[in-house]
């Protein structure tokens, strides 16, 4: 984990939003149902809010065990320390990366290391829907 900050560490919402306005007009033709291509106005969406999950590992459990959690208990995930963080929107992988620590205080933060090619993104959630 990085300890570094620096302005690739934060989000900076207005250049996040510029960078996806500027791509709108590449990304916003789509195919209807006769094949031919209209225009999506996709910043109508941008405002809207997702959620956002990060997920360090998993693990499944009979309901026994969770019963008998308590504090202190240990539970081995399917990850090792090195391994990708897998970063989800409203349940679609979307990207991964690492956490990194942000400051002094060691407040917490996922940088992004790869994203999830947007036709995989696009089948997943056609399977979903």
């Amino acid at each position: 984990m990085g300890t570094e900050k620096n302005d690739e560490d934060t989000l900076n919402p207005q250049t996040e939003t510029a960078d996806v306005k500027d791509n709108l007009d590449e990304d916003s033709s789509s195919l209807d149902e006769k094949g031919n291509k209209s225009q999506v106005n996709l910043e109508l969406l941008l405002d809207m809010p997702v959620d956002l999950e990060i997920e360090l590992g998993r693990k499944r459990v009979m309901l026994e065990k969770v019963l008998e959690l308590e504090t202190g208990t240990i539970l081995t995930l399917d990850k090792t320390a090195d391994d990708p963080i897998n970063l989800y929107v409203n349940g679609t992988l979307i990207a991964t990366g690492m956490l990194i620590t942000i400051d002094e205080e060691d407040t917490l933060g996922f940088q992004v290391t790869s994203i999830v090619d947007r036709n995989k993104r696009i089948r997943s959630l056609e399977e979903r829907y």
